[in-house]
């Protein structure tokens, strides 16, 4: 059986008011600062699928959680995912997240 490893992928939103927010406080008019969040969306639709397409017949878990999302699979997926810039090593993708857990218990 093949080694599991975690990786942290990243969507270009964090919160949908602030992020529209930001976008309606920094241009010219409504019209252009919702456009610039519809191209944000549309990135992140095209990342979703460029994960989905990449996962499909592997057997992979997602956590998602409030701020992240985590993909466990295969060591040999998952490193090659993030050589294609799909996924990314985050802060809590390996011994990182159990110090952190255990951080949590105390």
């Amino acid at each position: 059986m093949s080694q599991v490893k975690r990786a942290e992928f990243s969507l270009p939103y964090h919160k949908q008011g602030d992020d529209l927010c930001e976008y309606i406080q920094h241009s010219r008019s409504l019209d252009e600062a919702l456009e610039k969040h519809a191209c944000v969306m549309e990135h992140a639709a095209v990342a979703l699928r460029e994960l989905k397409t990449a996962i499909a017949d592997h057997e992979v878990e997602i956590d998602a959680d409030v701020h992240f999302i985590f993909v466990n699979g295969p060591t040999e997926l998952i490193d090659e995912l993030i050589r294609k810039g799909v996924l990314e090593e985050g802060p809590f993708t390996g011994e990182e997240e159990e110090d952190h857990e255990d951080e949590d218990m105390h």
